[in-house]
């Protein structure tokens, strides 16, 4: 007796996350930075996935569900990533202040110098300024 690997709705699944996955990248990065709203994505990416889906001749597979999905994934990882360069981004900008505890123009540069390297949100910046400085504050 054999068992069956894929299902045909599985592999459907499957070709259609191939065929959306950059614009499932592309919208959730509009997410993260705040330029479109997430259920305006995942409807966005649905159409997308059912014009895939109808071109291939595919049925049974919800497109909505496997637009929410990746649209989740997407912002997930984009999210844990931006706290990596959130992280990093306040270390610049502590290492900034810890050199001169009034070098506001400096800090907040070196936080933008990482954001723009890693393409993070600008909304990012301020957060990692205003962390750096409160925590060589505290350290003082």
């Amino acid at each position: 007796m054999s068992v069956v690997l894929f299902t045909p709705e599985s592999a459907y699944g499957a070709s259609l996350r191939a065929w959306g996955a950059h614009d499932a990248k592309r919208l959730a990065l509009a997410v993260v930075w705040g330029r479109y709203d997430e259920a305006d994505a995942r409807a966005e990416l649905a159409t997308t996935l059912a014009w895939h889906a109808e071109r291939a001749g595919f049925k049974g597979i919800s497109c909505r569900e496997v637009a929410a999905s990746m649209i989740e994934e997407e912002v997930d990882l984009l999210d844990a990533e931006h706290e990596r360069v959130l992280q990093r981004m306040i270390a610049n900008a502590e290492a900034k202040l810890q050199h001169d505890h009034r070098d506001a123009i400096g800090a907040a540069t070196a936080a933008a110098d990482v954001a723009r390297a890693a393409n993070a949100p600008p909304s990012l910046i301020e957060k990692a300024f205003r962390i750096a400085r409160w925590r060589t504050r505290e350290r003082a």
